[in-house]
């Protein structure tokens, strides 16, 4: 198919909850959020491993240390920016094989920023980006949503986007 379809990845905050800090074995988290015995989500949890290494990957995922990637995703957009396809692929790939293989968290900022250096990002594009709110509208939050909706229809009107917030009954910026 090369030449025929264009893949692109986006980014897609699955949980928006997820703890910033290691929290516990994958096992735990996967029987309490499903409802499942501990037997019951190691099966789940082999059986997804085992997808993955069909497809050819080393895919650990019972060992995954499980936190929120919002800067990751923030991170491969940073990449994309770039222009250059074959550095957001690398920069993927590898915080893949940070979180699948390597049990690493993904909201360490340090991890990110290895990563990011290993595959050739500017470090202080990096740090200004993980030290700032950069590409962090989120469609999980309704206020995000809001003032998206308000930046695309071109309005740009501080005043007039607290209006719309207060009307859906959302906090307005800058309170």
């Amino acid at each position: 198919l090369t030449g025929r379809v264009e893949v692109e990845m986006l980014a897609f905050e699955l949980d928006p909850g997820a703890s910033r800090t290691y929290t516990g074995a994958t096992v735990d988290r996967f029987a309490k959020k499903y409802g499942l015995s501990l037997a019951g989500a190691q099966e789940r949890i082999d059986g997804i491993s085992e997808m993955g290494r069909a497809a050819g990957l080393d895919f650990r995922y019972a060992e995954t240390r499980y936190t929120n990637t919002f800067d990751a995703h923030r991170l491969t957009k940073l990449a994309q920016e770039k222009g250059d396809a074959e550095l957001t692929d690398r920069l993927q790939e590898r915080l893949y094989k940070a979180y699948f293989t390597d049990s690493l968290e993904l909201a360490d900022h340090e991890v990110l920023l290895q990563i990011a250096l290993e595959e050739g990002l500017d470090e202080q594009e990096v740090k200004a980006l993980l030290e700032k709110a950069g590409y962090s509208l989120s469609h999980s939050s309704k206020e995000d949503v809001a003032v998206e909706y308000c930046i695309m229809t071109g309005n740009y009107n501080l005043i007039e986007i607290n209006q719309v917030l207060f009307r859906l009954d959302l906090q307005p910026l800058g309170y």
